[in-house]
């Protein structure tokens, strides 16, 4: 779907956006999730994996013929832009750090680890709850067929209730959702994954 919009965008010369925040440095089991198609977007907004999480930093990518349009000695044709923290070495440091670890460490057989683990359970755990499930990558969510969206407070009672046996899971309408960092093991999502299990039993 994402490589049949980006060719009709490209028919209209629509330029083409990827919000590759969350996705971005492996999240979807690829380096990028647009890594998965044959065409590239001609801007890719990045975060959040940039410095692994430690300090905040972002970079908006675009395609040479972009930057050569705003590329010029003419104020006029200048794309004013700036931010109080723009270039923050501190965050830079954290984002070449971060980055060179994709390098030094096998990261992508962590996110291989935890996929698999993700589809181990969360298929089972989803069927056991009528619940519809999804899964990419590091990524695995659920959540039933009567959804009310964000709007619901299911899953901040089910993550209050996870909390307090010692997994913290980000409240998300009535959705339930695992975001392991790379670092974790087998062992620790199959944990969080008992733990889950044990506390939407007691709910029911």
């Amino acid at each position: 779907m994402l490589q049949k919009a980006i060719e009709i965008a490209r028919s209209h010369q629509v330029l083409t956006i990827a919000d590759e925040v969350l996705t971005g440095f492996g999240r979807t089991g690829t380096f990028f999730a647009t890594d998965t198609i044959s065409l590239s977007p001609d801007l890719m907004c990045l975060s959040k994996g940039l410095s692994g999480g430690f300090m905040p930093l972002g970079v908006t990518l675009c395609t040479k013929e972009i930057f050569d349009t705003f590329l010029s000695q003419d104020r006029k044709t200048t794309f004013f832009h700036g931010h109080s923290y723009t270039g923050n070495p501190i965050s830079c440091a954290a984002g070449v750090a971060s980055l060179a670890i994709f390098d030094s460490e096998p990261v992508f057989d962590r996110i291989e680890k935890i996929k698999n683990v993700h589809t181990e359970r969360m298929p089972v755990l989803a069927k056991e709850h009528q619940s519809f499930c999804r899964i990419i990558g590091t990524m695995a969510a659920m959540e039933p067929h009567s959804s009310e969206g964000y709007l619901s407070s299911r899953s901040l009672e089910i993550g209050k209730k996870c909390l307090v046996e010692g997994l913290l899971l980000r409240p998300l309408g009535d959705t339930i959702y695992f975001l392991p960092p790379y670092s974790t093991t087998p062992d620790d999502l199959h944990r969080a994954y008992d733990i889950l299990t044990q506390v939407l039993k007691k709910s029911n």
